[in-house]
């Protein structure tokens, strides 16, 4: 089996929700579906002409409006607000896989336990509330923009931990509530093995890229790690390893050719050992050997990124791609 450069662009595609206009539908519940498709949204706090996640949602759904992300958020409690390889809207039913984060960082951090009991006290007395409902301490006064008062220090160590969720954004700033009083009733709250934890990422990252390396689906590693010292890594790999036993997951290899030779080169490399996967239409997919060379370009950044042995890296942000390269991706029996 071959798969052409026609048909690598279409999974691209499909899976971020660009194939063909409104995708997944119009309206609120198309918003839904397009956090779920993509496993999560990053929250930009950078504002040109909009909001960066609401142009991430426009391009994909052309009567959206941020009043309908409100509402999921807020109202109907099916998205949620937490750290992916970033702080992201997540989809509330993956919510249990990261219990394991959010415990990790309330072991690894601490925090002022009397600032935090005021802070219950007050939530569960009041409802919620934002930092600016507590006063700094008298003679207090901020000296830089990260320099916190000592109670927004603990909703964001409570928000990190789980003890908090963000109940909506009002001016863009968040408005904490109790988890109780958020996480509705019927989700799955049991703790993931570390094979369910795998497998999440892998078909998570997978449904939204189309076509990635392991390292895109590991891709909030990093994160992961310095707020809660977890290493997701082994459970991806293992994850990899038997969805490729059980049939999910299938071997291709890239074509040798490049587009654009006097900007890349592609060389056998005998040091290097990459994976590549797709999901979608066809399978998933993976190298052991070899080289895969490409270009990609982002609309966001009208830039383009190029990348040699580590295979595909797209953009975190979500927005259109397109894959440049030449020669088909063979599949291996």
């Amino acid at each position: 089996m071959k798969l052409n450069l026609k048909d690598a662009k279409r999974i691209i595609l499909h899976g971020q929700g660009l194939l063909q206009t409104d995708q997944f539908g119009r309206g609120i519940n198309a918003v839904q579906k397009t956090i779920e498709q993509l496993g999560y949204v990053q929250i930009d706090t950078i504002s040109v002409v909009e909001r960066a996640h609401h142009h991430t949602l426009r391009t994909r759904i052309s009567n959206y409006s941020p009043k309908m992300l409100h509402k999921l958020v807020s109202d109907r409690q099916t998205v949620f607000e937490y750290w992916s390889h970033a702080a992201a809207f997540l989809p509330m039913q993956d919510y249990r896989f990261y219990q394991p984060v959010m415990k990790g960082f309330a072991k690894k951090r601490s925090i002022d336990q009397k600032v935090r009991q005021e802070v219950v006290r007050r939530i569960a007395a009041e409802g919620p509330l934002q930092s600016r409902d507590f006063e700094n301490p008298r003679g207090r006064k901020s000296t830089g923009w990260w320099d916190w008062k000592p109670t927004k220090r603990a909703m964001e160590h409570m928000f990190l931990s789980g003890e908090l969720m963000v109940r909506e954004r009002r001016g863009f700033q968040k408005v904490y509530d109790l988890t109780e009083n958020v996480l509705p009733d019927h989700i799955d709250v049991s703790w993931p093995t570390d094979q369910e934890q795998g497998h999440f990422y892998v078909r998570r990252m997978l449904s939204g890229l189309g076509i990635g390396t392991a390292k895109d689906i590991g891709y909030a590693r990093p994160t992961v790690k310095r707020l809660s010292d977890n290493n997701i890594q082994p459970c991806i790999d293992q994850s990899l390893l038997e969805m490729t036993e059980s049939g999910e997951i299938t071997s291709v290899e890239p074509g040798t050719t490049v587009l654009h030779p006097h900007l890349i080169q592609c060389r056998p490399r005998s040091d290097v050992s990459g994976s590549v996967f797709f999901r979608l239409l066809i399978t998933w997919s993976s190298t052991e050997n070899g080289c895969l060379t490409f270009l990609v370009l982002t609309i966001r950044s009208n830039a383009m990124y190029r990348n040699q042995s580590e295979g595909l890296a797209t953009s975190s942000y979500l927005y259109s791609m397109v894959m440049l390269w030449s020669g088909d991706w063979t599949v291996k029996p």
